[in-house]
């Protein structure tokens, strides 16, 4: 089976990992996510149509010794609810080995603030500035922390933020692009690192990897955010011509 057709759950899982200090590695034809101590994979088995996540203690001098430690059935059939799923309680499984819980109730977890008299954007303001013009994704947001006990960005940008903003350019809702353009431009003008990141690489990049058709409009819309459109011109050619598009399985 194509990786495209369980993407949802890589990115997804991939997220996660990254945001709790694993890197991608590739050893001798074997791609996996390490974090010097605990390797991570996910595999699909043909023959019995199961996707699973795949976990080894790493053990310096000794091979990696990988166990299943979930898995699930996945067919042609299976749905984006399916996906996300699996791709939860995939997560569930790798904070539960790496000693994490989180077991925060909705109704305690607070909205992120735009911090208005900040002058520099963090992640938190961008988030909340995201949430006003998507308020549908605040439930979204309360759960995301109350199940992992921390806000995951990158997991939940990559999934709605992507999702959103290749909804809006293949509906050609002008009012939906400009907000959303002018959120990416001054968050880009005025972001910290974590949120310069997440708008050129997490969502545009991100979508336009898997969207190529919506480079043009895309580029065109960019033309009023110069240095916007030169960040994400050159990240998308680095992603294109090295394997940095595997965060994009």
């Amino acid at each position: 089976m194509d990786q495209s057709n369980y993407s949802l759950i890589l990115d997804t899982v991939s997220a996660l990992l990254k945001e709790k200090g694993f890197n991608f590695v590739e050893d001798d034809g074997v791609s996996y996510y390490s974090n010097g101590q605990h390797a991570v994979r996910i595999e699909y088995a043909e023959e019995s149509k199961q996707i699973a996540l795949q976990h080894a203690v790493l053990t310096e001098g000794k091979g990696v010794d990988w166990k299943v430690a979930s898995s699930w059935l996945f067919t042609e059939e299976s749905t984006e609810k399916d996906q996300m799923s699996i791709a939860n309680d995939f997560c569930d499984s790798i904070l539960g080995f790496l000693g994490l819980k989180a077991s925060a109730a909705v109704g305690g977890v607070d909205l992120p603030s735009k911090k208005k008299s900040v002058e520099t954007i963090d992640i938190e303001s961008f988030t909340a500035r995201f949430l006003a013009i998507y308020p549908a994704y605040k439930e979204t947001y309360k759960e995301n922390v109350a199940k992992y006990g921390e806000f995951f960005y990158d997991a939940f940008f990559s999934q709605y933020g992507v999702t959103e903003f290749v909804t809006a350019l293949k509906n050609g809702n002008k009012k939906q692009i400009s907000k959303l353009f002018e959120l990416f431009g001054t968050a880009y003008n005025k972001g910290d690192m974590t949120v310069t990141t997440t708008v050129v690489y997490t969502i545009i990049c991100g979508a336009l990897l898997k969207e190529p058709a919506l480079e043009e409009d895309t580029f065109s819309y960019l033309e009023k955010y110069k240095f916007l459109k030169t960040a994400c011109v050159n990240t998308l050619k680095l992603l294109k011509s090295t394997k940095g598009a595997k965060k994009y399985l």
